[in-house]
């Protein structure tokens, strides 16, 4: 069984980055190389033998975390997205 250890400061700047995302209106969400996001319906604790895959990008489930997202993305496969509304990206405060 692997352990994993997380560095306290790249903890909190993870932590720090996804609260940015999520106040911009931003989703966090796991994408494969083939374009399919993992899906609303899926549970992450059944593993990714039972996971969901989605062409569309708001059906995929979002990840409220970056840290779980980038933990969780080698057992799926897939690499951690940002997506962001139109014109949202760069709104002001």
């Amino acid at each position: 069984m692997k352990e994993y250890c997380f560095n306290v400061s790249r903890e909190g700047e993870l932590q720090r980055r996804s609260l940015d995302i999520l106040k911009k209106d931003g989703k966090i969400v796991l994408k494969r190389g083939d374009g399919c996001y993992l899906g609303q319906w899926t549970n992450i604790a059944a593993g990714p033998d039972e996971a969901h895959w989605t062409m569309l990008s708001n059906k995929a489930l979002e990840m409220f975390n970056l840290l779980w997202a980038f933990t969780i993305a080698p057992l799926y496969k897939c690499k951690v997205f940002v997506i962001y509304k139109k014109g949202k990206r760069n709104a002001s405060k």
